[in-house]
């Protein structure tokens, strides 16, 4: 049986109930087609071997020893530099998903859109505050402050450039990423009634499910964990200027193997696509139980492909 572990720096509990069944299900699903997978905490990695592991078996999670794994799935937080140093050993000794060149250059918002600027907003990255002012005074009006790095839709802010010099000595770690805002409230279509972002999950280039997410009623940024509600969308629903532009995409991401990631859109008012970025990698989560399944089922079957 190929051995997946699922590597995290995070708590070895998981401590979010729905999530958890989540793992199972997707633990059951691999079972049935050859996979074993386990859940490992980065610090058990010893070259080839992780100290412990823990794996679900019989209805049960299970700690097991010395185990080496033939694919290591990762899912861990890369601006630790720790972190960051491990994941290059661990790629040395077993096949990582995705790969740390894949991830280094996705896992940075002005790296992404040094390759895709063709299909995003106007952007620019401050490496300090007096950067930050200066490089701010180039966009007409609303803008977008990231960080380069980042997830889950933290440390967003949406603000007219005006504002910046009041801001500033809030802004926390450098770089930063300066983006044109997209007015999206025109909503997609039947899609998207309002402000939204299109998230495709995508495993080899192959689009294999689609979301729109949506915020709260007040906010711009929509991202689930901030509180946005996630509605699945059919991929045959997608907008004709998405699929030309997504085409185009997809012919510069196919020059790296075995990838399994995300691209977010946003529409203008004219319902012109935009990326907003590139996730490496999504989450594993979904409420729906029928995508959820559909997205499990692609995810093993590429792993089990993977030599």
């Amino acid at each position: 049986m190929k051995k997946v572990l699922i590597l995290y720096s995070d708590s070895d509990i998981i401590k979010d109930e729905n999530k958890r069944k989540n793992y199972e299900l997707l633990y059951e699903m691999g079972a049935q087609k050859g996979i074993k997978f386990y859940r490992a905490h980065i610090k058990y990695n010893y070259g080839k071997l992780f100290k412990k592991a823990f794996t679900y078996k019989n209805e049960k999670w299970i700690e097991e020893k010395e185990i080496y794994p033939d694919i290591v799935f990762d899912f861990c937080d890369s601006r630790n530099k720790y972190i960051k140093i491990k994941k290059e050993e661990i790629a040395k000794n077993i096949r990582i998903v995705n790969d740390s060149y894949f991830d280094f250059i996705f896992g940075s918002k002005y790296l992404t859109y040094s390759i895709l600027n063709d299909y995003m907003s106007k952007t620019f990255i401050a490496y300090n505050k007096r950067d930050l002012i200066n490089k701010t005074k180039l966009f007409k009006s609303k803008i977008v402050l990231k960080p380069d790095r980042g997830f889950g839709g933290k440390n967003i802010r949406i603000l007219d450039k005006k504002e910046i010099k009041n801001i500033v000595k809030e802004v926390g770690n450098y770089p930063v990423i300066i983006q044109d805002f997209i007015d999206s409230s025109s909503g997609l279509g039947k899609i998207a009634k309002s402000t939204h972002d299109l998230r495709i999950i995508f495993i080899n280039h192959k689009p294999i499910i689609s979301y729109v997410r949506e915020p709260i009623k007040g906010f711009l940024v929509a991202n689930v964990s901030l509180g946005g509600k996630r509605t699945m969308v059919d991929l045959n629903l997608m907008p004709t200027k998405l699929q030309i532009k997504l085409e185009s995409i997809l012919k510069k991401l196919k020059i790296f193997n075995n990838t399994f990631y995300s691209i977010d859109f946003i529409f203008d008012k004219k319902q012109n696509p935009y990326v907003l970025e590139i996730n490496s990698p999504p989450s594993l989560h979904l409420e729906n139980k029928k995508y959820l399944k559909i997205y499990y089922k692609e995810i093993i079957k590429f792993l089990k492909d993977i030599d």
